[in-house]
């Protein structure tokens, strides 16, 4: 029955003399539910209309959004991605639902994935950095993943953004290598003066062995005896001063080689890495820095190998050590010292700078590995290399932390995991 039919119902019946009250009252609150009933009916309309559009704006977003989205089941197989999701991995959306999600993985990172997967799958949020490889393209990527109940498929899924940190590796990479150079830079005096002494050195044990060979010979000496004896005594005075010209240039070479270990870009390297050799380096390229300022103190037991990148690790090291340099005035070497400690712990590794210098206000230390954030003078540095010395210590799995008194001076700490890799027996270094 239709409204009108109804209303037309309603008015013979009340037009009716023999209608009983009791139908015409029934008629009416028939009458009065069906106006209720097509009210309902079009608010459900309508929100169901709202429902609707909110539905295509969340799909939009969502296809749209600036990182790629995929949903994984247990297994790593996709079961749904975005389109900047499928963009990424180069293929056709339709064509990636339910493959396998690990041929875009580095064969390398695969235990990681999995583990990241799983972890999502059994409820945990969960973050990993990996490598992808999309059409023999390498790509650097930072998933972080949620647990998900969607209730049209079995299981719990693991809804993944994906975000490319490609550009952001590079730019750090190429941020470190600035700051780096910077530090060369800084020391590029006293490396100058370091390579000018060995080469006046060998150039005058040059000049002295040539003029040994080549001096002229006296009218009044018998030509048979003087030529006995330059062969002997010219010959040994050359040999001795070509001897001395040769530890010269091989003080430049260890200096040289010093320095290019230390400015080259490399990649990251998360190997087994003799930490006490590293340190050792960095206090070479420091000692120009540190020498008129403090005496280097060693405390040293003997530590197992860490996972690090050598380079990356020299580079936090003579970071810090050139800090401590500068935080002693010039000229009281004798009353000052910079102990490097290395230390065993429960979670690896510790080396240990402490500096007898100005220390570190308590305001200032809250701010110390904020990047661009520095005290020193306009030209001693842009205040990046306590900043890049956390974010490589972190990229290595360890810590850095300070401890400072104003007046009395501070002491850094880098903690690094061990490396599980036997090492051959070092030998251990009382403090010296």
């Amino acid at each position: 029955m239709t409204r009108a039919d109804l209303t037309q119902a309603i008015q013979e019946l009340e037009n009716s003399p023999s209608a009983p009250d009791e139908l015409r009252g029934l008629l009416r609150e028939l009458q009065r539910h069906q106006l209720e009933l097509e009210m309902q009916n079009r608010e459900l309309q309508e929100a169901h209309q709202a429902l609707e559009e909110s539905r295509n704006r969340y799909m939009e977003l969502y296809d749209f959004a600036p990182m790629a989205c995929v949903s994984l089941d247990a297994k790593a197989c996709i079961q749904d991605l975005n389109l900047t999701g499928a963009g990424l991995l180069g293929q056709d959306r339709t064509h990636l639902q339910g493959m396998p999600f690990t041929p875009f993985v580095d064969p390398a990172d695969l235990g990681r994935f999995f583990a990241h997967v799983r972890q999502c799958i059994d409820g945990e949020t969960v973050s990993t950095e990996l490598r992808l490889r999309i059409a023999r393209r390498r790509i650097e990527v930072r998933l972080h993943s949620a647990p998900l109940e969607d209730g049209r498929l079995p299981g719990r899924m693991c809804r993944t953004a994906i975000i490319d940190i490609t550009e952001l590796r590079q730019m750090q990479v190429r941020l470190s290598m600035s700051e780096r150079l910077a530090v060369v830079g800084t020391l590029a005096a006293g490396i100058a003066h370091e390579v000018n002494n060995p080469l006046a050195f060998l150039m005058g044990s040059l000049s002295l062995a040539t003029h040994a060979l080549r001096a002229p010979a006296p009218a009044t000496v018998d030509a048979e005896l003087l030529a006995s004896t330059r062969h002997h005594t010219g010959a040994t005075q050359a040999l001795e001063a070509l001897s001395h010209a040769q530890a010269g240039a091989e003080r430049i070479q260890d200096i040289v080689k010093d320095l290019v270990t230390f400015a080259r870009p490399t990649a990251p390297q998360g190997r087994s890495v003799d930490v006490e050799q590293v340190l050792e380096l960095a206090l070479k390229m420091a000692t120009v820095e540190i020498r008129h300022r403090a005496h280097v103190v060693r405390d040293y037991v003997k530590v197992p190998e860490v996972v690090a990148d050598s380079v990356r690790l020299g580079q936090v090291f003579l970071n810090l050590l050139v800090n401590a340099a500068q935080a002693i005035p010039e000229g009281m070497a004798s009353r000052h010292e910079i102990r490097v400690r290395l230390r065993t712990s429960d979670e690896g590794v510790l080396v240990q700078v402490q500096d007898t210098g100005e220390g570190i206000a308590p305001d200032v230390l809250e701010h110390i590995f904020d990047p661009f954030f520095t005290t020193k003078r306009m030209g001693q540095g842009l205040g990046l290399g306590l900043a890049i010395s956390h974010s490589l210590v972190a990229q290595m799995n360890g810590s850095i932390r300070v401890e400072s008194t104003p007046g009395a001076g501070s002491t850094f700490t880098v903690q690094l995991p061990a490396s599980s890799a036997p090492r051959e027996a070092p030998v251990a270094h009382a403090p010296r």
